[in-house]
């Protein structure tokens, strides 16, 4: 008797699973905005108040290396879903 399951029949007939989908989505989502939030502390460092305009800069810096390293792994989990 041949089983095959349904996260392997999904991939032999060339669909994708919704929630892999669903999940690369919102991966894509957040990465985005955690490089919109990069930009903004990074251009407008100066204007953020409570915080000084170096520790903006460094934490604008850490949000966009964040940011392209949630857009690869949402891409890489989307080709695999």
């Amino acid at each position: 008797m041949n089983s095959i399951s349904p996260r392997n029949k999904s991939r032999l007939s060339g669909k994708k699973n919704p929630a892999q989908v669903g999940k690369s989505i919102m991966g894509f989502t957040m990465g985005l905005l955690y490089l919109a939030c990069g930009v903004s502390l990074f251009i407008f460092s100066e204007g953020v108040k409570n915080i000084s305009p170096e520790i903006a800069k460094i934490l604008g810096c850490s949000c966009l290396l964040y940011g392209c390293f949630r857009l690869y792994r949402a891409y890489a989990e989307y080709q695999n879903a």
